[in-house]
């Protein structure tokens, strides 16, 4: 995984930030989560100290979801450690060249 993307994934507090919402849009717009899959979040302080059960809302798969709800970005709270989030992995190669 690419240095960057270990920083930003880290450094991702919630909050909405210009980086934070490139991501997000990254991972809404390609149906995955994280650069080799949600494993890459839980390097991440906000879900470490949520005992892995807050995971990044634009990860989150709505089909796998009661009502289908979700938030564009931050952290979602999930019931268990299985979140609802995409499985694919994509490869997201064409951002580092």
């Amino acid at each position: 995984m690419s240095n960057i993307v270990t920083q930003i994934l880290s450094n991702y507090p919630g909050k909405n930030s210009t980086t934070e919402q490139a991501w997000d849009y990254i991972q809404r717009t390609m149906e995955c989560c994280g650069w080799s899959g949600r494993m890459d979040w839980h390097g991440n302080a906000v879900v470490v100290n949520s005992s892995q059960l807050l995971f990044p809302c634009s990860c989150q798969n709505v089909s796998l979801v009661e009502g289908n709800s979700s938030s564009d970005s931050g952290f979602c709270e999930a019931l268990s450690l299985d979140w609802p989030v995409y499985d694919r992995v994509r490869t997201l190669d064409i951002l580092v060249d």
